[in-house]
């Protein structure tokens, strides 16, 4: 099972954070924004559902968990996610 964690064949979620992706049907060509995204677990399930066709744009507060979910999202083959160091509390989320 391991090996197919470290490939990226296989994801370990709980079962409501599996569902995310389909309540919000999500479809290729969208733009998303997912706030709060490390560890990259729903981001790429998102991406997955949108065929790696649209945008995701994934936010965390801390760079080290930004670091981690890049990583996450390039192990599952998740193209469409860019992800940034941001508090998605901020008003000036974007300068």
């Amino acid at each position: 099972v391991w090996a197919f964690v470290r490939t990226g064949e296989i994801y370990v979620q709980d079962a409501a954070s599996q569902q995310v992706a389909r309540w919000l049907g999500v479809k290729p060509g969208m733009r998303v924004l997912d706030m709060c995204a490390s560890p990259g677990g729903k981001t790429a399930q998102l991406a997955a559902a949108m065929r790696n066709d649209g945008s995701i744009t994934a936010l965390d507060l801390h760079a080290h968990r930004v670091e981690a979910m890049k990583r996450n999202l390039d192990r599952l083959g998740a193209t469409i996610g860019r992800c940034f160091t941001a508090d998605a509390a901020s008003p000036n989320i974007v300068s």
